[in-house]
């Protein structure tokens, strides 16, 4: 009993980042408007992401129909959804310690 409980909790953790199409949208077989077209998304539907590209530009989605492929992520509603796809990573690292600069006299 307690491992169905359970099991009930950690589901949530496991699901898949979802967005919504803001309008119909092509679906193309790599992240650049010159690949082939592979269908398309009607507007409002919602589909799982897979990834992004860095910078956001193109997402990987999977959908109903069964066209994975990439979409451009401007028109995808869930920016939230897009970050957790592919998380924030800095391209300087700010580990450093300030140490003042001493006063010569």
């Amino acid at each position: 009993l307690a491992a169905v409980a359970l099991a009930g909790t950690v589901a949530p953790a496991l699901a898949q980042p979802t967005a919504r199409a803001s309008a119909t949208l092509a679906i193309f077989a790599a992240p650049n408007g010159s690949s082939e077209q592979i269908g398309r998304l009607d507007k409002g539907m919602e589909v799982d992401l897979e990834r992004c590209t860095y910078g956001g530009k193109w997402c990987l989605v999977q959908n109903p129909y069964g066209n994975d492929g990439w979409v451009k992520a401007g028109y995808l509603v869930g920016s939230a959804a897009k970050l957790e796809a592919t998380p924030y990573t800095p391209l300087v690292d700010f580990d450093f310690v300030y140490e003042p600069v001493k006063e010569v006299k």
